[in-house]
């Protein structure tokens, strides 16, 4: 599913395709980063953290998946 649409031409430019509460962050970092590979693996020394390291990327997902553009923009500190 497109975040933004495209216009041409010179009254062209960009939109948001869907409402800013219908794009988490999550979303947007999909699109300018790339999806990250689950999973990889560590050195030797820090196979302990592996467990750890994993639960942090889920954190993560979820934290970016539940917040969208619309919740950035309603924050206190948007715009400061």
């Amino acid at each position: 599913m497109r975040a933004v649409r495209t216009e041409p031409g010179p009254e062209g430019g960009y939109w948001l395709a869907r409402s800013a509460a219908e794009i988490a962050l999550a979303d947007v970092i999909r699109v300018t980063e790339g999806v990250e590979p689950a999973g990889r693996p560590l050195p030797q020394a820090a196979a302990p953290l592996a467990e750890i390291w994993a639960e942090l990327h889920d954190h993560e997902d979820r934290l970016l998946s539940g917040t969208t553009l619309a919740d950035v923009l309603a924050s206190p500190h948007a715009g400061s």
